[in-house]
């Protein structure tokens, strides 16, 4: 409770008087909230890293303020790490691992990860759980309500966490369950087999248990070590941000857009960056989609890449809930037409960085304030996706990678499909449609020469004449007809969204000119 009324999170109280004084005077509610979590520990500050991936509850930049609570937390001395690894194997820890480093390379909130080698001389790393956790979950998990009651003021008065509190204890058994991580692991990895751009490390499953995790030591470093050594470097040893983001991006698009296993939730210390160029995945929770819910996703965020704000709604409502709540869907697709980015509160409120992810947010959240909750078994998809963009925005500021990289999905996916219906098995069915449009203008000038036979049997005209003005007619009205064609054409693609639209407006544009040019060659030859 002290710590709630230090940061100005309770009431006046004579019990609990704030020991900050007037230092809280202006400063934001997101700061105070941000600063308490971490002063509560490491539930309540893996709490705060949760809330960051949740921008259908909170504007991008309060995420983004979230986000900078440190995933690190004091190491388990080495004596509990041994005796703890060998009641877990059952065996003498030097017998399992002849090399094994008792200082931890890596010590985070809930876990810390040892650098070890096996009898065989493989390097692993050796993950466990920090056994001290475990005791305060059970009893911090169950003031989790009464905390976030005090919480919601100031500009987070009123809103409605109890759905997000449920997940969130989900999300935290998982991530101090290690056969969790294992299995996200091997479900990553088993995805990731023919990935030109991902890798997942090996699992050593019987080294593996809910409280420890035994992985190969995957090369490369972590993103978070790139990032601190690079304020440092040299101009030519510098990290490509870019490069790293549109990787990064990429890859994650293609792996949960397809249905496949896909991380939730992303942090730099998790990822790491391999000579051969590939994003390596170290740890942490993994979802996917099936393949009806896929589809869809795929669907609105193509439709929100469009501008297309009244589809995007209606597509996002299939993987919204309702409540009693719920506000009309009428207004929530009105709203949808008025979201500005800079002025309704997206990364930040300069209109340069009005980008894709802002549009996506700003849904997200206007669903939300009309009482309408992300399905459960999406919501990792909307998480996933907004750590992917905030990482990508870290590393490549002034670009707009997550719509750079949708546009080259798209564009990939119309070129397989047009692929799929060039095959050799559809053979025989283009060349039969190739033949029948070869010999349709030869058709259509013979019925539109015995429709127009008499109407140019004119006094005063030759034969020549005659047979020449009906000849010009027939093109004419077979220019016409394929200019009709190209339109319906340049529709059925549209439509099908096997093709990129820009390269379908480009084809009937060209197609277009070059008949208007035939056409007015005709009409003038023909006086």
């Amino acid at each position: 409770m002290q710590h709630l009324a230090d940061h100005g999170l309770l009431p006046r109280s004579r019990w609990w008087p704030s020991r900050r004084g007037k230092t809280l005077a202006g400063e934001p509610h997101v700061d105070r909230v941000r600063a308490v979590l971490e002063d509560l520990g490491p539930v309540f500050s893996a709490l705060g890293i949760y809330l960051s991936t949740r921008p259908d509850l909170l504007p991008a930049e309060q995420c983004l303020t979230l986000s900078t609570i440190p995933d690190r937390a004091e190491g388990t001395p080495a004596d509990v790490v041994r005796d703890l690894i060998e009641c877990e194997l059952g065996a003498d820890l030097q017998e399992t691992f002849p090399s094994f480093e008792a200082e931890p390379f890596e010590s985070r909130l809930l876990c810390q990860s040892h650098r070890a080698r096996l009898s065989n001389n493989q390097r692993v790393v050796v993950e466990i759980v920090h056994p001290e956790i475990l005791v305060e979950l059970k009893t911090e998990l169950g003031l989790l309500e009464l905390v976030a009651q005090s919480l919601g003021q100031g500009d987070w008065a009123g809103m409605q966490l109890e759905d997000a509190l449920d997940d969130f204890r989900r999300a935290v058994r998982q991530q101090t369950d290690l056969t969790c991580h294992a299995d996200a692991l091997r479900s990553l990895s088993a995805g990731t087999v023919a990935s030109p751009t991902f890798a997942a490390p090996r699992v050593y499953g019987r080294l593996c248990t809910s409280m420890m995790l035994t992985r190969h030591r995957s090369p490369g470093s972590t993103l978070s070590d790139l990032f601190e050594a690079d304020e440092s470097a040299g101009s030519e040893a510098r990290l490509d941000g870019e490069e790293v983001a549109e990787t990064l991006v990429q890859t994650w698009l293609r792996h949960a857009l397809a249905g496949r296993p896909f991380p939730e939730q992303l942090q730099l210390g998790s990822l790491t960056l391999q000579a051969d160029g590939r994003i390596g995945f170290t740890g942490g929770l993994v979802a996917s989609l099936t393949e009806d819910v896929g589809t869809n996703v795929w669907d609105y965020v193509i439709a929100a890449a469009e501008q297309n704000p009244d589809r995007a709604c209606d597509l996002l409502f299939r993987e919204m809930e309702r409540s009693a709540q719920s506000g009309s869907e009428v207004d929530v697709r009105v709203r949808f037409r008025q979201i500005i980015p800079f002025r309704d509160g997206g990364w930040s409120r300069e209109g340069a960085n009005d980008n894709l992810a802002e549009h996506l947010f700003l849904q997200w959240r206007t669903m939300r304030d009309h009482g309408y909750r992300i399905r459960p078994d999406v919501l990792g998809f909307f998480r996933g996706l907004f750590a992917v963009t905030a990482l990508a925005r870290r590393l490549a500021p002034e670009r707009d990678i997550l719509l750079e990289q949708l546009m080259d999905l798209r564009r990939d996916q119309g070129l397989s499909r047009l692929r799929q219906r060039l095959a050799p098995l559809q053979a025989n069915d283009v060349m039969q449609n190739i033949s029948v449009m070869m010999t349709l203008p030869y058709q259509l000038d013979q019925a539109l020469t015995h429709v127009a036979k008499d109407a140019y049997r004119s006094p005063g005209l030759t034969s020549e004449a005659r047979d020449e003005r009906r000849n010009h007619w027939a093109a004419t009205a077979a220019l016409l007809f394929l200019v009709g064609m190209v339109g319906l054409w340049g529709h059925q693609l549209s439509s099908s969204g096997s093709v990129p639209q820009d390269w379908i407006d480009l084809g009937s544009t060209a197609l277009l000119v070059f008949l208007g040019a035939l056409l007015l060659r005709v009409a003038a030859s023909s006086r």
